[in-house]
């Protein structure tokens, strides 16, 4: 037996590689982690341009308006943010600082106050170069820009376009293979005959989607050792993810399935209440399995504590599986041995609060309808205001 408390189990699942990177467009990068840096392709901006929109002036004013790309001595040409300068042009005017001035038959424009009509006392001067951006004034060509290791957001990306990129260099998120085993258990309806839904059958794939991992189709397994390990072998992922049957030997059958595949069996016990027997192995090809016991509220644990650390390793983004910490609200009685309780998070400005939420109604899932995340109680402690690890539920809302 490879038993392991909740740490280990975590610290074990985590020890992963990240996916082999892939280069994508901007829009497909969105979400995931940066295996490349980003740096300016060209000198930023890379020619002289409007620090804001409003005149490009040439020589002394009050310069008339024209529409025109060539402005002579005495012209303004309307300019926005961003444009390049035209030729021969000296400045720019904002328009927050011009005076518009309709004419006979063009319009005037010269340096004061818009709201007041207060010209300014050198209304027809501005400096050499007043508002005029210069190239490399955010960043000359090669500098850098996004440092890799970043999850790419919108902002992310917008960046990346302005520094001249197409694309960017991201480690893919990683997919699970669902593998069921719907022996003796209802894939439909409510519980009947003696039969009980499949319901790791549904939260399992769902879990590890909100984890940020992305699920091949779903194949369902037979009960034969021989069988199983065909499904397994075939299955393809980078987490071949195997749910119950309703057998007591569920899990004996995982792992002689297991066995006829080579695969070397990272943790077989996760020590903690509820946990017990949980199989995660490594196959000769280096992709992990995950074979969950049957009982759901184990089963939580075990989703909390192997597969989301490693997916989030896979994705490039381990600290994300970081316990965060929280002061227990109220007191937990019977802690004879290390428990797991899904808890209500409810931030504090001093210490964020955690309020037990006893396992409890269909399957024990009661508590996930609200809970944010999972705590893990020490043996021996659980009193209130006593401070405890908090792993996050994948989409909880966290208060």
């Amino acid at each position: 037996m490879v038993q392991a408390d909740w740490r280990t189990a975590t610290q074990i699942a985590g020890d992963v590689e990240a996916g082999r990177p892939v280069r994508v467009g901007l829009h497909s990068a969105i979400g995931h982690v940066l295996a490349q840096p980003v740096a300016a392709l060209a000198d930023l901006p890379a020619f002289p341009c409007a620090d804001q929109s409003g005149f490009a002036v040439r020589g002394f004013g009050p310069w008339t308006v024209r529409g025109n790309g060539n402005p002579q001595e005495g012209d303004a040409a309307p300019i926005t943010a961003g444009a390049a300068i035209p030729e021969g042009c000296d400045a720019v005017l904002p328009n927050s600082e011009a005076l518009l001035e309709q004419g006979a038959r063009f319009t005037h424009v010269s340096v004061g106050d818009p709201r007041t009509g207060q010209p300014a006392r050198r209304a027809g001067e501005l400096p050499l170069g007043y508002g005029v951006r210069q190239p490399q004034a955010s960043a000359a060509k090669g500098d850098l820009l996004i440092k890799s290791g970043v999850r790419v957001s919108a902002g992310t990306a917008a960046l990346a376009a302005a520094a001249g990129a197409d694309d960017l260099t991201v480690i893919p998120p990683p997919t699970i293979a669902p593998v069921l085993r719907n022996g003796g258990l209802l894939s439909d309806g409510p519980p009947r005959r003696g039969k009980d839904r499949a319901v790791l059958a549904t939260l399992a794939p769902a879990w590890a989607m909100m984890s940020g991992a992305r699920s091949l189709p779903e194949v369902t397994a037979p009960e034969k050792p021989a069988a199983l390990a065909d499904a397994i072998d075939a299955a393809g992922g980078d987490i071949v993810l195997v749910t119950p049957s309703s057998s007591a030997e569920t899990l004996d059958t995982a792992m002689a399935a297991l066995k006829r595949l080579g695969a070397t069996i990272l943790i077989s016990e996760i020590v903690c209440q509820p946990g017990g027997r949980t199989l995660y192995a490594e196959l000769t090809d280096g992709r992990r399995v995950l074979c969950l016991p049957l009982d759901p509220s184990a089963a939580m644990v075990a989703l909390a504590t192997i597969l989301t650390p490693a997916l989030h390793a896979l994705a490039g983004s381990p600290h994300l599986s970081r316990p965060a910490k929280a002061m227990l609200r109220r007191g937990v009685t019977g802690n004879a041995a290390d428990r797991a309780i899904p808890v209500i998070i409810e931030k504090g400005e001093l210490a964020d609060l955690a309020d037990p939420q006893p396992w409890s109604g269909p399957a024990d899932l009661g508590p996930f309808s609200v809970a944010d995340g999972i705590a893990f109680i020490e043996q021996g402690r659980g009193e209130a205001h006593e401070s405890v690890s908090i792993v996050p539920i994948p989409g909880a809302d966290t208060r």
